[in-house]
């Protein structure tokens, strides 16, 4: 019988998903910007990969989120290897460039404005 996967429940498709890697030699699982999701949601899936790393030997586990998440990460993940990261004044001014520049409506934004945007955005956010 073939189960939709809409009726799947989490700790079937976590039983599911150890079945199918726990003869892999090794294994890697990325997720990127874990921060978004919402926390009880992410507290599932932290501890459902700290079940797979259990019972995997060869899994490593790559994960991106801000730092406010940091203490989350590290109670499933004692020995996580953290590495932190923060974007530097010309990294800020590049994607603010490329994102203005890709403006849908094209010269609907006022110079000055834009020139403040390019000023104080990098400013504030960065650690030069």
């Amino acid at each position: 019988m073939i189960v939709p996967i809409t009726t799947l429940q989490l700790p079937c498709m976590i039983d599911t998903l150890n079945k199918t890697i726990e003869s892999l030699p090794r294994l890697f699982i990325c997720i990127d910007a874990i921060d978004e999701c919402t926390p009880k949601h992410r507290r599932e899936l932290l501890e459902s990969l700290r079940g797979i790393v259990r019972v995997t030997p060869g899994a490593r586990v790559f994960l991106t989120g801000r730092p406010h998440i940091n203490d989350e990460i590290m109670r499933c993940f004692s020995k996580a290897l953290r590495i932190p990261l923060s974007p530097t004044y010309s990294d800020i001014k590049s994607y603010l460039e490329m994102r203005l520049g890709g403006d849908s409506i094209p010269n609907s934004m006022e110079d000055e404005l834009r020139a403040d945007i390019m000023r104080i955005v990098p400013e504030n956010i960065s650690e030069r």
